[in-house]
């Protein structure tokens, strides 16, 4: 990676921080396309993170039979801890 590329990497992954948090700032329900900014906004900060899949898996019962409740507080608990504890890619 060169200079410029490292940079271009970290202000990604800074604004792929600010959008999460401002949907978590936010008191609306999550529709789909904010799960799915939230997935990929999880993508852009580490691949391989394993709250991704979690985060797809809540995509998918939002298209077959909608979110409950707590099914929007655990999204808010797992984006709460994605942003307290990101773990960086090691490429």
């Amino acid at each position: 990676m060169t200079r410029t590329s490292v940079y271009a990497f970290r202000d990604d992954m800074k604004n792929s921080i600010e959008q999460i948090s401002e949907l978590l700032n936010s008191d609306i329900d999550f529709d789909l396309n904010d799960m799915l900014r939230l997935v990929y906004h999880c993508y852009n900060i580490n691949q391989n993170h394993p709250y991704i899949s979690i985060l797809q898996s809540y995509c998918f019962k939002l298209t077959q039979k909608g979110l409950t409740d707590s099914d929007q507080k655990s999204i808010r608990k797992i984006l709460e801890h994605f942003i307290l504890f990101p773990k960086p890619s090691t490429e």
